[in-house]
């Protein structure tokens, strides 16, 4: 009988700090892959609605995602005047 071995991942532990960091590359990541929504309105509502859900401050989520979606855009119109 066939036996698959499966290899483990290494295990090690991440700290908070390491975890954010990854999670905001896999976040900007998205931000180049997805489509986006331009009005502001939406996304303002989506913030609100996502901060809520995660019970996090709706002020602490709006600097987030201004700070995340800055560089995004400003990429993509870097991109844009090539």
């Amino acid at each position: 009988m066939y036996k698959r071995r499966i290899k483990m991942a290494v295990r090690i532990v991440l700290t908070e700090t390491e975890m954010g960091e990854i999670a905001l590359k896999y976040v900007q990541r998205r931000l180049m892959n997805d489509s986006v929504p331009m009005n502001p309105e939406k996304i303002r509502r989506e913030i609100g609605n996502t901060a809520k859900e995660l019970g996090i401050p709706s002020e602490k989520a709006m600097q987030f995602a201004v700070q995340i979606l800055s560089p995004a855009f400003e990429k993509v119109l870097f991109d844009l005047s090539k």
